[in-house]
């Protein structure tokens, strides 16, 4: 698709669009926005736009460098990210690329290097600064990151940062509807339940996502699914599916703050769960709340940080099931 079709984030893609036309193309930039809006294609499409055999002010889709590239097959652009399994970026991809990169080019105006920054641990880091610190005429860097806390103040300086915004829920469900092809009352859910996160909804798709959200709000909120720490099915998930899980345990006691201080039971996202989420609004005290959330958010980072997740995962059960804060 063209660089223009990148949904919901104009200023991002008139400022790429802006570096192309007037021929102030940076050699590296720094993608910063939330999961699931768009970062990944945009830098995808911009390979595409800064490669494109037309040289207009969007990539055409349908030239042979364009081509290769949306088929990941063009060898002058390099996508460096995590191996399936892995959290973390290891130093040898790093200088593996800056090897290849030591080459001419074989065909490509610009040789890009779409990596996932947020993935590089600090020898990883070290080993990208050098190369940035000496970039080639013929090479432009896109780096991708949640936020810029992660990663080291020199890298972040030798980028243009570009800032995706966080897209509504209006624009979620538009996108799941035109783009995959999806009714609008599974997209409503598949937003919510992804906290308006495409690439998470995508990954519901298809599934039973009802009986899967459902199945993991039962396993924290019963007394009688706590009364054993340790032998849940989520322990037994990927790393993914459980910060998924996680995200979907902030929505729920998300919804009982909102309703808690609103009584507005149009803006319970977890519609279905109506009589829980009231329950405890009736029930449970702010502080209470509150920490609940700490202790799922506080489990999050950790499996962010490529902690044993079986053991994070059943310490939240337990401190859950000690305190008896949120359980029906």
């Amino acid at each position: 698709m063209p660089l223009s079709e990148v949904k919901s984030q104009e200023r991002a893609i008139d400022m790429l669009q802006t570096s192309v036309s007037e021929r102030r193309i940076a050699h590296a930039y720094l993608f910063l926005g939330p999961d699931g809006v768009g970062k990944h294609s945009a830098a995808v499409e911009f390979a595409k736009l800064l490669n494109c055999a037309l040289e207009k002010n969007d990539n055409c889709g349908k030239c042979a460098s364009c081509t290769k590239i949306e088929k990941a097959i063009h060898p002058d652009i390099f996508i460096i990210s995590t191996e399936e399994g892995q959290r973390i970026i290891p130093i040898d991809k790093i200088r593996e690329l800056s090897s290849r990169l030591s080459l001419k080019p074989f065909e490509a105006r610009y040789r890009v290097a779409i990596i996932d920054a947020q993935s590089l641990n600090e020898e990883s880091s070290n080993a990208l600064l050098k190369t940035l610190e000496e970039p080639g005429a013929d090479m432009v860097f896109i780096l991708i990151a949640v936020n810029a806390i992660a990663l080291s103040d020199t890298i972040v300086s030798r980028c243009q940062v570009v800032r995706f915004k966080p897209l509504s829920r209006h624009d979620v469900v538009n996108i799941l509807k035109t783009d995959f092809d999806i009714d609008e009352k599974e997209a409503g859910f598949l937003a919510d339940l992804s906290g308006l996160n495409i690439k998470k909804a995508l990954s519901f798709k298809g599934r039973d996502a009802l009986s899967l959200k459902n199945a993991i709000i039962d396993e924290f909120i019963s007394d009688v699914a706590l009364s054993e720490p340790g032998n849940k099915s989520m322990i037994s998930l990927d790393r993914d599916m459980q910060l998924n899980s996680m995200d979907i345990l902030l929505s729920f006691y998300r919804d009982v703050l909102v309703y808690k201080y609103t009584k507005d039971v149009s803006l319970i996202m977890n519609i279905d769960r109506q009589r829980e989420i009231l329950e405890f609004a009736k029930r449970e005290d702010e502080p209470s709340l509150n920490a609940v959330i700490g202790y799922i958010r506080e489990t999050r980072t950790l499996l962010e940080a490529n902690v044993n997740s079986k053991l994070a995962v059943k310490l939240l059960q337990e401190r859950l099931a000690a305190s008896d804060i949120g359980i029906c």
